[in-house]
């Protein structure tokens, strides 16, 4: 039942006043260690305020997402906090507003591909895909061949026609959003030069 920030801050700051102090001035944070990497990397990157974060364990790092208005405090100056809070948690941090988090989600959305786009697969395949756990074409491309083999009523032909049209599918819709956002960038450079 111990406030540890309190404990360490002092009555009036006393104690971390010597402690600075005695650095010669050097600036010191407190942050309440947690176990859980999220608490914790959110507390370090204090006072910026975190909308959201996720944890991509195989990368170890944690992606966070500040409001727009944040995004200089969370990263600092020349990049200090994110580099320090990093420091402090072993994680690394990617850090990205939530304007272009949005944007990332949204591209996200519009590049999905369902399964049920694809034409060389009946109803009945795209149900045991979807069983499978394959249910975007994204996801087929992923999946080992081998893998792929082992769905009921998917052969090696079936297989190879199936990849061949997700290949397919997956380069028209790239084609398409990089079309789209090439135009978005004109138009964006057209009203920039208008104003």
């Amino acid at each position: 039942k111990i406030d540890a920030v309190g404990a360490c801050v002092g009555i009036k700051g006393s104690r971390v006043q010597a402690i600075v102090r005695e650095l010669g001035g050097e600036k010191i944070d407190i942050v309440p260690w947690s176990q859980d990497a999220i608490v914790f990397e959110t507390r370090s990157l204090s006072p910026a305020k975190v909308l959201e974060a996720s944890v991509v364990e195989a990368d170890q790092k944690i992606l966070v997402t500040v409001a727009d208005d944040q995004l200089s405090l969370a990263i600092g100056k020349g990049g200090q906090n994110a580099r320090l809070a990093a420091k402090l948690t072993g994680w690394k941090i990617d850090l990205i507003s939530k304007s272009e988090r949005d944007r990332q989600k949204d591209f996200e959305r519009r590049a999905r591909i369902d399964v049920e786009d694809l034409v060389g697969a009946g109803p009945k395949l795209q149900e045991k895909l979807i069983r499978a756990g394959i249910e975007t074409v994204q996801d087929l491309l992923k999946t080992p061949r081998e893998e792929l083999l082992q769905v009921q009523g998917i052969g090696e032909k079936t297989a190879d026609k199936l990849i061949e049209e997700a290949r397919e599918l997956e380069e028209r819709r790239g084609r398409e959003l990089a079309e789209e956002a090439e135009r978005a960038a004109r138009e964006a450079q057209a009203q920039a030069q208008a104003a």
